[in-house]
């Protein structure tokens, strides 16, 4: 496969490393941010539904934890880190629109070198 050559379906523009390396942010960024809402929302309900946590002793010194408490603090630490996926998922969107608009207009601006071999 020869680099310089354009395939019939697929214009140059989209051959171009920006708008390649924006699409697959994109792509990336928008995936990641779907399971993250989608993920949030089941974690946000069973939380809800677990009892509250009673208050620790703060005199103990190795103070033991129920089935109950372990299993919040499990629900707690999968929300957060699907909320850390949805909000690295909205960066690389950003990212990837940022780069695929980058190397779209760089694509669409009249290179130097055709000015100079057309005069």
């Amino acid at each position: 496969m020869m680099f310089g050559r354009t395939s019939p379906g697929i214009p140059a523009i989209l051959k171009t490393p920006l708008v390649l390396s924006g699409l697959l942010l994109l792509s990336i960024g928008v995936a990641e941010t779907l399971v993250g809402r989608v993920k949030i929302g089941e974690y946000e309900t069973i939380v809800q539904q677990m009892p509250a946590v009673a208050a620790k002793d703060p005199a103990a010194l190795f103070p033991t934890a129920t089935e109950e408490q372990e299993a919040r603090e499990i629900a707690e630490a999968k929300l957060a880190y699907y909320h850390l996926l949805l909000t690295a998922g909205q960066l690389l969107t950003g990212l990837g629109l940022i780069l695929f608009a980058a190397g779209l207009l760089r694509g669409h601006r009249p290179s130097q070198r055709s000015e100079l071999t057309s005069a």
